[in-house]
């Protein structure tokens, strides 16, 4: 079940602070530049041309208590953060999920953090959903540069048609529409969608089991 394996997966390869790639990023460093998704609230969240959430906050208070200041910025979209990261640009990144082709140029911290991975649908669509298989031959929605995990990523890409598209709006969006089936992203992102919207009418439901 889909909520059972976002547990294992968050558990696992979840929400870390990942570090640059030196022995100490902390070792004799007075300020570090930080960046994140732009489009992962509540974890990281473009608002104007700030960069907020609550990944950002916890590392202010990782940095403070190493008597380090943070230069938060907006470099925009997560694709972009990791290419800065790996070229020096940028030496920490919040609320990146592990994969090992990340760990071959980031060193990750430990997890702060559980979110479990979650798919949305339309109220009204003859959809069921007990395992992977049921994905098999379905259109996937979900947001761009976003990993969930190396092996739903790679079952993803060979069983299913995955739309990656910007923003969690836009997933909500074409499973409204009826251009996906089922739209895939974070738990705690997809909430504030939920409860702020009326349901019914189509409007996408969440499935955890």
């Amino acid at each position: 079940m889909i909520y059972r394996f976002g547990m294992m997966l968050a558990a696992l390869l979840g929400m870390q602070v990942p570090d640059v790639t030196h022995a100490d990023p902390m070792a004799g460093c007075k300020t570090l530049r930080i960046s994140g998704n732009p489009e992962f609230a509540p974890w990281s969240w473009q608002d104007g041309g700030e960069l907020r959430g609550a990944s950002i906050r916890i590392a202010e208070q990782v940095a403070e208590a190493n008597g380090v200041k943070l230069n938060v910025r907006f470099t925009g979209p997560l694709k972009r953060n990791i290419a800065l990261l790996r070229g020096g640009e940028l030496d920490l990144l919040v609320a990146l999920p592990k994969t090992s082709k990340r760990e071959t140029f980031i060193r990750f911290t430990e997890f702060y953090a559980v979110d479990e991975v979650v798919l949305v649908k339309r109220w009204d669509a003859a959809l069921s959903y007990v395992n992977w298989d049921d994905m098999r031959n379905l259109t996937i929605a979900t947001t761009r540069g976003n990993s969930w995990g190396e092996f739903l990523d790679a079952f993803l890409e060979k069983e299913a048609t995955v739309y990656q598209v910007p923003g969690l709006d836009n997933v909500m969006r074409m499973v409204l529409v009826g251009r996906a089936d089922f739209g895939l992203h974070r738990y705690y992102s997809v909430l504030p969608l939920m409860e702020s919207r009326p349901t019914g009418s189509g409007f996408p439901c969440c499935i955890t089991t």
